[in-house]
C-alpha cells in the first residue's frame, strides 16, 4: 500500500513537472508567434504522431508550415554559407517538408538524418525542426567542403560518405535521389537542370 502511494505521488510530481514545462513552452510560443492563426492549422495532422504516443506530453509538436520551415532553412543555410535553395531541395526530396518523417531505414525529420549522424552532429532531437535543420545544413556543408562539388556531396548525403570515400558503386536509389534534388534545386532557382 505504501509503495503504491509513493509511486502515485512520484507520477503526480512528474505529471505536474511535465505539465508546467508544456505550459511554459506554450507561453513562450505565444509570446514569439503571437495569436494562433487558424488558417495555418493542419487538422488532418495529429498533434502527437502515432509512433510518438509512448513519449511524454512535452514531445508534442505543432507541425510548422512550409513558410516557417523555409524561414528556418534560410537562416540556417546562410549561417554556414549554403545556398538556401539547395537545402530546400534536399528537404523537399528527403521528407516533403514533414518534420516528423521517418524512413523505413530509420532516418528522421526534415533532412532525414540517421540517428548516428544526428548524434555526431550534436542533434539531440532529430524530430525538432530547428535542430534537424541545424544538423542538415552542417552535414551538407561538411560534405560540400570534403568532396568539392554538389553532386558528390549529395551522393554522400544519401548513401553515406564512406560510399564516396571508398569509391563503392553508387546505388540506383542514390542516382535517382541526386537527380531529384538537382531538379528541385533548378526549379527553385529557375535554372535548367544539370544533366
Amino acid at each position: 500500500m505504501i509503495a503504491s502511494v509513493i509511486a502515485l505521488t512520484a507520477v503526480d510530481t512528474v505529471s505536474a513537472d511535465v505539465l508546467r514545462e508544456a505550459e511554459a513552452t506554450l507561453d513562450l510560443a505565444r509570446a514569439i508567434l503571437g495569436p494562433l492563426d487558424a488558417s495555418r492549422a493542419t487538422p488532418s495532422t495529429p498533434i502527437l504522431a502515432p509512433r510518438d504516443r509512448r513519449r511524454p506530453p512535452v514531445a508534442w509538436r505543432l507541425r510548422p508550415s512550409a513558410p516557417d520551415i523555409d524561414h528556418l532553412i534560410h537562416v540556417r543555410a546562410r549561417a554556414v554559407g549554403l545556398n538556401p535553395a539547395l537545402v530546400q531541395a534536399v528537404v523537399r526530396v528527403e521528407s516533403a517538408y514533414n518534420p516528423v518523417a521517418r524512413s523505413p531505414k530509420g532516418a528522421l525529420g526534415l533532412g532525414q538524418l540517421m540517428p548516428g549522424t544526428a548524434a555526431l552532429l550534436g542533434v539531440a532531437d532529430p524530430l525538432d525542426p530547428a535542430q534537424n535543420l541545424d544538423g542538415t545544413v552542417r552535414f551538407l556543408a561538411m560534405l560540400l567542403w570534403e568532396f568539392g562539388d554538389v553532386r558528390t556531396a549529395l551522393v554522400a548525403y544519401n548513401a553515406g560518405p564512406e560510399v564516396v570515400r571508398q569509391k563503392r558503386p553508387i546505388p540506383s536509389e542514390t542516382v535517382a535521389y541526386v537527380r531529384d534534388v538537382l531538379r528541385e534545386f533548378a526549379r527553385l532557382t529557375h535554372r535548367a537542370p544539370a544533366r
